[in-house]
């Protein structure tokens, strides 16, 4: 099955354009805008830069099933678009983010590399199960191996606010998160996939730490 260019306006390009996709390409557009404040030595603001990429995210998957009729290979490009989107936005972002903390110290910048090639190799891992998986059922999952790389979004802001909170050193902080982070995304743990209770109380964990972060932008 070949997935078919679409008409929009007077020209036709390939790809999806329907509701189904529209979270991941807004994701994407903010981990764009993250990496750019991280570039500028801003990384509060490519804080919320994260976080807001990981509500959509939260959420794009959920509503790409509401669309009942789609075929297989728009379910197929569902999947890569959303693992190359987590890439940039919960893989790439996050290192940035604390190179531009402004340790440069070798062990650090090694630290930030190892977790972006963690959540890589997760993201990889996914696509390939993933697909195996579709072609063998049409039931959703149930459970994850590795941790999802999307934890990053609101795990990330957590060891930055506390680092700054207790007046330490960030950069130690964060690469500590960082380097937990980048284990578990590898590591053969089974764990359930959230549901709409679960999202919900991570939402508000992610409000949190967001009006911190809001709050010391503007201090």
């Amino acid at each position: 099955m070949v997935l078919q260019s679409k008409r929009i306006g007077r020209f036709f390009m390939i790809g999806v354009y329907d509701y189904t996709v529209i979270a991941t390409y807004l994701s994407l557009l903010l981990g764009l805008g993250g990496l750019y404040s991280a570039a500028q030595n801003e990384p509060l603001d490519a804080m919320l830069c994260l976080m807001l990429a990981g509500l959509l995210d939260a959420f794009d998957g959920r509503i790409a099933r509401t669309k009942k009729n789609r075929n297989e290979m728009e379910k197929r490009f569902g999947i890569q678009i959303d693992s190359l989107n987590d890439l940039v936005c919960f893989g790439v972002l996050p290192a940035a983010i604390g190179w531009s903390t402004g340790c440069s110290a070798p062990w650090f910048l090694a630290t930030m590399s190892f977790f972006a090639l963690c959540a890589l190799i997760r993201l990889a891992y996914f696509n390939v199960t993933e697909e195996e998986r579709q072609d063998k059922t049409s039931e959703n999952r149930h459970y994850y191996l590795g941790l999802p790389v999307t934890s990053s979004a609101f795990a990330m802001p957590f060891f930055y606010l506390l680092a700054l909170y207790a007046g330490r050193n960030a950069a130690i902080f964060y690469a500590i998160g960082a380097f937990l982070l980048g284990v578990l995304y590898i590591s053969p743990l089974r764990i359930k996939k959230v549901g709409l209770r679960g999202v919900a109380l991570l939402s508000a964990l992610g409000l949190a730490e967001f009006i911190a972060l809001v709050h010391m932008i503007r201090a």
